[in-house]
């Protein structure tokens, strides 16, 4: 879906040293379902550094019931060049309308447990019409 109908924002973070965040752009994603992100950061070693937003991706899993992400994978590159590959799964869903949901979410990265979110948002009729497509192939 195009338009304003769309956005999601992840992070993860294992104590106060280590972490990342993304703004990704869901309409922008490919055919294999990796999306690019427009901005955010890795965090190493208590050091902060902006993503290279040509480099940084994230995929989605999506719930074929709900619609919901239940499993995700992330690629990140920052502007010094630093990678992170995290790998997180949905523990726990906060949805007040059915479509978009604020998620809990248990990341793994650099041999860390982090926690962090997704907050996966939509308008109504882009999400029915991406669970209806999820419902089509079942």
């Amino acid at each position: 879906e195009r338009g304003r109908g769309r956005i999601q924002y992840i992070f993860g973070h294992a104590g106060g040293d280590t972490g990342f965040l993304g703004f990704v752009r869901p309409a922008d994603g490919d055919s294999a379902g990796w999306s690019p992100m427009n901005a955010g950061y890795v965090l190493r070693d208590g050091v902060f550094s902006a993503l290279d937003k040509s480099k940084s991706r994230m995929r989605s899993f999506r719930d074929p019931m709900t619609g919901w992400c239940s499993h995700m994978q992330a690629q990140l590159t920052d502007h010094s060049g630093r990678t992170m590959e995290a790998e997180g799964f949905a523990v726990s869903r906060m949805s007040e309308t059915g479509y978009g949901t604020n998620q809990l979410m248990r990341w793994d990265f650099d041999g860390k447990i982090g926690w962090g979110e997704d907050q996966d948002v939509w308008q109504g009729e882009h999400f029915i019409r991406m669970l209806d497509a999820l419902k089509a192939t079942r």
